[in-house]
């Protein structure tokens, strides 16, 4: 501002603008490693290595840091521990930047978003890893005690039975016929956690003589076996005798029933007529047939006798007596009356095991059952997940017939200190079904039963209501006996906790949650079963308004409400009697009368009639609850007694709320269980990698004029080509896979045209495959039968190949994950395609097919849903949706990339992703000047676009093929991509650029194990140019004895392509110059000077002074340092002064190179001879810069002129 009175103003104004030294060289990194390892510093994991870390670029500096973010480099070995050289899975860049930062405080590093681990090879898919805290039975290892009795020798025999694991081995929880022989055991694994008594719940199962699967304990069971079988053959017996018969009928029905046969005249008087009147009698599960000329009788009576707990107890039996007559001695029976009880099922421990001998009270009979429960018999092996070890942890089993028995046995406070996690097997369900199924129940939670009901607005409007509760108590092996709860008509949840607290139960509580549901809680841990069938049979409701039945979380099916007494009264007979009255109780599903109680005889029966009692009687329905009964007794016309014929009771069952739980077997998650010969998996997450070695597994197809078939379906002529004319005979296998040219067919017989034979004597090229055909002979003469090499190339023509997916199996219907892999035979001679394979009409007929999705030797990925409408629309989409699908891809002449090639190609694709999608690396403020993606080629028109993007102010140090030979042919053929490749890689060099720089050839060094390692060409190249920088500058050659000196590796040479070993070399002068010639970098060997870099080279042939490293590098040291020289001018006044200014900070840079001899001389221009006024107002500020850079001596010439003596 102006002065306006007497004063001083001082201004200062700043031209002291400079240009800041140049930074140290940084390089960096561009690599792949395994996902989630391990940090070597600590037990963590190392957090570069997270999936959600991957594509995030690192500056580091120093190699403990390094480790600590990607662990330590890995390097594969054989399982005799040599290293595999060259393994595409080998973390070569990892370890190239360790060894950077040995002479460096600086790298950045980016990792690709791909996990090398998971292209580790395996004939066998990969699996998703279980959900934490999930449960496997395990089908191989458990034992199920199972012991069937025969009364010949009066003794045990072991069964092993089939395991069934799968549900598609099942028909409505019953084994299918297709499993198993006659006479085999079955056990279901899973149990369904329905109730008891419900159909195809039951574990224990066994195929009868007519291939029928019965369950253990059934009807149908019992009449698999023989109760009474009598002696003699085809006896004749007399005409007249007689024979009496009894069934037990009923417990405690008083009089049993019985029946007198009489022989009839011949030629009736037979065991066959025998059988048939016994038939006639109808008693309900007695039946007789003729076996062997025998009289077989079998028994099966169920209806009114509870289940005993005593394994020798048994009271349904059937009697045989003699009447009149030689009847007994004609059967052959040398005694008047036998007795035998029918077959039966008894869990027990080892000191339970039944006694069943013919002197026992109740003699089984062959086929019976002992199950041992614990020591060498049942023992399910049950382990739990653990996410954390990534291990099965095994659950120490227990047994016992109830919760509460359970409780009792593991805890003597109740239940409360049980841990959660604990596992017991229930059996003999509550201690009422002796031959019931196994249940599996895991403890939920240590400490209070608390289980919360599901409704939130509970309404009681059906009372007033009077239900049972019955409890465990600490110290008690039983339940309680039944408390009475009452709550009236019209309340809600709050009326509720207070008739529960009035009923005055004991270790419990009720309350209402947040949400407006009530809570029930056994304080000790205990059990609480609720009861609220009213004496009609038929429930309240109470329980279900107050949201708890068996699908409430924690409840489940408890005791059968089997307390009711039902007084009923006839609804029909079969004769003329009526007003009979009796009261029977409802036992799990068997209507009991014990003892026979009648309420009222009525008037007018006869002993025989049936009287049917109305199913709704018992709360149930009519007719399937409706019950009949077999008068026994009459009483002047009034019944005194009878016995139960027919007749099933409705379910009954009460809910128990308990802290242990049933596994879920409809999910995978926690707390669910799967029954596995081997430890479960989940399926593959989506985008799962398999590489699948096998190199046998081939499904060809071929085109012909319907489309594409299986390879067997069609017939061939004598070129190969397709025939309808022509039977097929060739290879029943299918392709023949061998090392050596095979001369006949796999079983044996002749080759045949159109035979394929898969070379597997050269796997870096595979699929090498040829084709049996009649091929002329060249000057005429007879054809010859022989190989013809098939062009995997050759994606066009009738005798070409096409590489593509057309199918997993031979039907829509076959898991990819879980069903067993299809073989290659079924395949040959199916013509099943997926939707999405390559239509027919595009290729010419006689085209083979590889179907890659199926075959071997490539990398798949699982993808979740991959048939989808989207993806497919309009088209008729499988059975199973998920899909592997070939991810390793085609080479660019159509042929499938195969073995470490398949491998390789997926790393290259997920950096070259990597690379093309990140911002960080295009950030100037990340500042680099070296770039390197060791062991990758392929990357290097990817890393030239990256310096491009960055200003080209970086120069990438690019790899030669680590199985490049050292042959003059080879390396010339590659460095002028003789092999036509479309892009840099392994096959050709098609990237030149002046900031590219080759080397040849890789070396040896030692990883951080300490085992021998091969390594690529930029791994030693980098660290070389870092030392070359810090000793002296980048404008000077990273070449030769002083700067080129390779520290970070022993030898030099290339991995042999077919043995994979490291051949060591020392790059003769024939070799170097071919190198030099084609713009390569020889690294020699020479000695008393160790390995140096002896080339200067750019890989871009400019004949100009750019096509040395040294100058490339002093141009992209230039064009930064002058960027960072003239930003700090941006929007300055574009005037002389500020040309000046910025003219004095580029003259510093130049001197300063000329005086560390990068630049021989230097010019810059920047006044008005070059700000012309019209660029002036364009806003444009030039300055002109003209440079001599220094050139490196590589070629050293000594003329040496000889002379006589006394000439100098």
């Amino acid at each position: 501002m102006a002065l306006t009175s007497p004063g001083v103003q001082v201004t200062v104004i700043d031209e002291s603008q400079y240009i800041a030294g140049a930074p140290a060289s940084v390089p960096f990194f561009l690599f792949a490693t395994a996902e989630n390892k391990a940090d070597p510093t600590s037990t963590a994991t190392a957090a570069a290595t997270t999936s959600a870390n991957a594509g995030k670029l690192y500056s580091i500096t120093s190699q403990r840091d390094l480790v600590t973010l990607y662990g330590n480099p890995f390097f594969y070995s054989s399982a005799a521990g040599t290293p595999i050289q060259g393994y595409e899975l080998n973390e070569y860049g990892l370890l190239a930047a360790y060894s950077a930062l040995g002479i460096s405080n600086q790298v950045y590093a980016l990792r690709a978003d791909i996990d090398l681990a998971s292209l580790v090879g395996s004939t066998g898919r990969p699996t998703g890893a279980p959900t934490n805290g999930a449960y496997w039975l395990d089908a191989t290892d458990s034992t199920w005690g199972l012991n069937a009795w025969n009364a010949t020798t009066q003794s045990f025999t072991a069964k092993s039975p089939i395991v069934i694991t799968l549900a598609t081995q099942l028909s409505s929880g019953v084994p299918l016929t297709s499993v198993g022989t006659i006479g085999d055991y079955a056990v279901v694994a899973i149990p369904t956690y329905n109730a008891p008594t419900a159909a195809g719940t039951q574990t224990y199962w066994y195929k009868n003589s007519t291939n029928t699967w019965v369950e253990l304990g059934s009807v149908a069971w019992m009449n698999s076996f023989a109760t009474i079988t009598t002696p003699t053959a085809n006896p004749t017996l007399t005409e007249a005798d007689t024979i009496q018969i009894q069934m037990s009928g009923g417990l405690g029905v008083g009089t049993n029933n019985n029946a007198t046969l009489i022989v009839p005249a011949s030629p009736n008087n037979t065991v066959a007529q025998l059988a048939s009147d016994i038939n006639a009698l109808n008693w309900e599960y007695i039946s007789a047939t003729v076996t062997d000329g025998k009289l077989v009788i079998n028994s099966a009576q169920t209806g009114g006798t509870p289940n005993s707990e005593d394994p020798n107890d048994n009271s349904y039996f059937v009697r045989l007596h003699t009447g009149t007559g030689t009847i007994f001695t004609d059967l052959g029976y040398s005694v008047g009356s036998v007795i035998a009880y029918q077959p039966r099922v008894a869990f027990g421990t080892s000191a339970q095991q039944p006694v069943w001998g013919p002197t026992q009270d109740y003699p089984a009979v062959t086929g019976s059952v002992w199950i041992q429960v614990n020591g060498t018999g049942l023992q399910p092996v049950i382990s739990q997940y653990n996410s954390t070890t990534s291990s099965w942890t095994a659950k120490t089993q227990s047994f016992a017939k109830s919760d509460w028995a359970q409780i009792y046995a593991a805890d003597s406070t109740g239940g409360g200190a049980i841990p959660a996690g604990n596992v017991y097997t229930q059996y003999g369900f509550d201690a009422e079904i002796n031959d019931g199924p196994l249940y599996y129940w895991y403890r939920a939670a240590t400490g209070a039963t608390v289980v919360n009901g599901t409704n939130t607005t509970p309404d009681f409007t059906a009372g007033a209501y009077v239900a049972k509760v019955k409890i465990t108590t600490p110290g008690v092996s039983s339940l309680s006996s039944a408390y009475t709860f009452n709550l009236a008509d019209a309340t809600d949840a709050t009326d509720f906790v207070t008739a529960w607290s009035a009923a005055n139960i004991p270790y419990t509580t009720a309350s209402v949650n947040d949400d407006g549901s009530l809570q029930l809680t056994h304080t000790t841990g205990g059990v609480i079963v609720l009861d609220d069938y009213l004496a009609t049979g038929v429930s309240s409701g109470l329980w279900q308004e107050a949201g708890f039945t068996t699908a409430t979380i924690g409840a489940k099916e408890g005791p059968f409400a089997n307390e009711i007494a039902y007084t009923t009264t006839q609804t029909s007979t079969t004769g003329s009697g009526v007003g009979l009255s009796i009261i029977v109780t409802n036992d799990y599903l068997n209507y009991d009368f014990d003892p026979v109680s009648v309420s009222s005889g009525g008037s007018g029966y006869v002993v025989g009639d049936k009287i049917t009692f109305d199913g709704t009687q018992f709360g149930g329905a009519s007719p399937a609850n409706d019950l009949v009964v077999i008068v026994t007794a009459v009483t002047t016309g009034a019944v005194t007694a009878y016995t139960w014929f027919s007749g099933t009771g409705p379910s009954q069952y009460t809910t128990q709320l308990s802290n242990w739980r049933a596994f879920s077997i409809t999910t995978t998650g926690a707390n669910s269980l799967t029954a596995n010969e081997g430890a479960p998996t989940a399926i593959p997450t989506n985008m799962t990698n398999w590489y699948y070695t096998a190199t046998d597994q081939v499904d060809m197809m071929i085109n012909t004029t319907s489309g594409w078939r299986g390879y067997k379906n069609q017939g061939y002529d004598s070129n190969g080509i397709p025939s309808n004319n022509v039977a097929n005979t060739t290879d029943p296998k299918g392709p023949l896979v061998s090392a050596t040219e095979p001369t006949l067919q796999s079983d044996g017989t002749a080759l045949v045209y159109g035979d394929l034979w898969l070379d597997t004597s050269d796997l870096e090229n595979y699929p090498v495959i040829s084709r049996w055909e009649s091929v002329p002979q060249t000057g005429g003469g007879s054809a010859v039968n022989k190989w013809v090499l098939i062009d995997n190339a050759d994606g066009t023509s009738q005798s070409g190949i096409l590489f593509a997916d057309a199918r997993w199996a031979t039907n829509g219907t076959t898991n990819p994950a879980n069903d067993p892999i299809p073989s290659i035979v079924s395949l040959l001679s199916s013509n099943y395609l997926d939707v999405g394979a390559p239509l027919s009409a595009n290729y010419p007929t006689g085209m083979l097919l590889w179907n890659m999705r199926r075959s071997g030797y490539n990398v798949k990925q699982y993808r979740v849903n991959y048939f989808n409408a989207d993806r497919f629309p309009n088209q008729v989409l499988p059975t199973e949706t998920d899909a592997w699908v070939t991810a390793s891809g085609l080479e660019s002449d159509g042929a499938m990339y195969a073995g470490r090639k398949a491998q390789r190609a997926m790393v290259v694709t997920a950096m070259r992703a990597t690379i093309a999608s990140n911002t960080a690396i295009r950030d100037e403020d990340n500042y680099f000047n070296l770039q390197a993606c060791p062991n990758y080629p392929e990357l290097q028109p990817d890393m030239v676009t990256l310096n491009s993007d960055r200003g080209e102010t970086s120069y990438v140090i690019g790899d030669t093929p680590m199985r490049l030979k050292d042959s003059a042919t080879d390396i010339q053929a590659w460095a002028t991509n003789a092999a036509g490749a479309a892009s840099t890689g392994e096959a050709g060099c098609v990237t030149r650029n002046t900031y590219l720089g080759l080397f040849y050839p890789s070396g040896i060094t030692t990883d951080l194990s300490g085992k021998l390692v091969a390594v690529p060409s930029s791994h030693m190249m980098t660290r070389t140019m870092l030392r070359n920088d810090n000793v002296a500058y980048p404008w000077l050659a990273p070449a030769g004895t002083r700067r080129g000196i390779i520290d970070n590796a022993s030898s030099i040479g290339y991995l042999d392509a077919q043995s994979g070993e490291f051949q060591v070399i020392k790059t003769n002068v024939g070799i170097r110059d071919v190198l030099y010639t084609n713009f390569i970098n020889p690294f020699v060997f020479f000695t008393g000077n160790g390995l140096l870099n002896y080339g200067n080279k750019t890989s871009f042939n400019s004949s100009s002074a750019l096509d040395r490293i040294n100058v490339a590098r002093l141009v992209a040291y230039i064009r930064r340092q002058l960027t960072l020289a003239a930003r700090p001018f941006v929007f300055e006044p574009n005037d002389n002064q500020t040309r000046r200014s910025i003219s004095a900070v580029v003259e510093t840079i130049f001197a300063d190179l000329v005086s560390k001899r990068g630049l021989y001389d230097y010019s810059v221009v920047c006044d008005a001879s070059n700000n012309t006024p019209a660029r002036i107002d364009r806003n444009e500020l030039w300055i002109d810069i003209a440079v001599e850079p220094v050139k490196a001596a590589e070629f050293i010439y000594i003329p040496v002129r000889i002379f006589n003596t006394g000439e100098l």
